[in-house]
């Protein structure tokens, strides 16, 4: 899975050496407009399936169901990414393709990133790929994150400008790879999860679409059902996990308070207000391997922003992001 997923925001927040507030120009991304209406998360479409399934059904019995990491150590799976953002009223889309490759690490597994290739309009493609290409995650063989290697290729190609602005990307790059390994696996290794029982944790990542602002998430997994692992088939296999993190009341205070501090020297006063964010994402697994099948991934933030002598306006960024795993090898 790419570390690299939301890179096109890291490349305007930490390339540039600042904290990715520019986007929040007055008026970008109401709710209602086109591109908005096209954003929706992965639990409105609970119904149909949130990562393009169909419908889940209960686990059977209502028992709880063993989430087990067991991924092959030679695994090579066909990725397709289909990314959808919305940023300063502008609408942007990609289609990233890439080759997982798991090979074995020692004592742990290395998952790598091969052969990428990405299409669209979105800014910076070709420096997603590089960096993308670049980082490795290491994993324990249950599943935990351990660490991210090429870290320091992967900011060499960001450019940062000094070393305060190079040790703000490294750091910003992990939490970033931590994250993803946490949506695609991690959250889930080793758990049993009932239907209608949430489990709830915290975990360290960025404010969503603000890369460079680190915060606590508060977060709640949920099993929402069995589904077919593909489209077509006939048992349902694979399971639905839900994942949604927020930034916490202090989280978000804090946040606040390091964007009003980030503002460029000789820029248009801009009062921050207030922040809101939300990161959902909705992964089919098989549940006896967590192999996964689909994964969806939705970030919405929302700043309250007041120019001076104006009004409050809140201002509305999203991204979607929609993976397909096609597995190479069958085990």
């Amino acid at each position: 899975m790419p570390a690299a997923r939301r890179l096109s925001t890291l490349v305007a927040a930490l390339g540039a050496g600042t904290l990715a507030c520019a986007s929040a120009s007055p008026g970008a991304g109401r709710p209602g407009s086109p591109a908005a209406r096209e954003a929706t998360s992965p639990a409105a479409e609970a119904g149909s399936g949130g990562a393009g399934a169909g419908a889940a059904v209960p686990a059977a019995g209502g028992g709880p169901v063993r989430l087990t990491f067991a991924w092959p150590q030679d695994l090579q799976a066909r990725v397709t990414l289909d990314h959808r953002e919305q940023r300063s009223g502008e609408t942007g889309f990609a289609r990233f393709t890439h080759r997982m490759v798991v090979a074995p690490e020692g004592r742990a597994l290395r998952v790598a990133t091969r052969e990428s290739e990405a299409e669209g309009n979105t800014p910076g493609l070709e420096l997603n790929l590089a960096i993308n290409e670049a980082l490795d995650q290491i994993v324990t063989r249950a599943g935990a994150y351990l660490r991210t290697d090429g870290l320091d290729e992967a900011v060499e190609l960001l450019g940062a400008r000094d070393d305060e602005a190079r040790i703000a990307s490294r750091v910003a790059l992990e939490r970033i790879a931590a994250l993803d390994w946490e949506l695609l696996a991690g959250a889930w290794a080793g758990r049993s999860l009932r239907p209608g029982e949430p489990a709830a944790h915290q975990f360290q990542a960025s404010v969503p679409l603000l890369p460079g602002v680190p915060a606590l998430l508060d977060v709640e997994l949920r099993l929402v059902g069995r589904v077919p692992c593909e489209e077509g088939d006939a048992e349902p296999r694979c399971v639905e996990l839900a994942w949604r993190g927020v930034p916490g009341p202090g989280a978000r205070a804090a946040a606040v308070e390091r964007i009003r501090g980030a503002q460029e020297p000789g820029a248009a006063p801009l009062e921050l207000e207030d922040l809101r964010a939300t990161i959902e994402a909705r992964l089919v697994a098989e549940p006896e391997t967590l192999l996964p099948h689909r994964l969806r991934v939705a970030e919405e933030l929302r700043l309250t922003v007041r120019q001076p002598g104006g009004d409050a306006e809140e201002v509305v960024d999203r991204a979607d992001d929609r993976y397909r795993f096609a597995r190479e090898v069958e085990f």
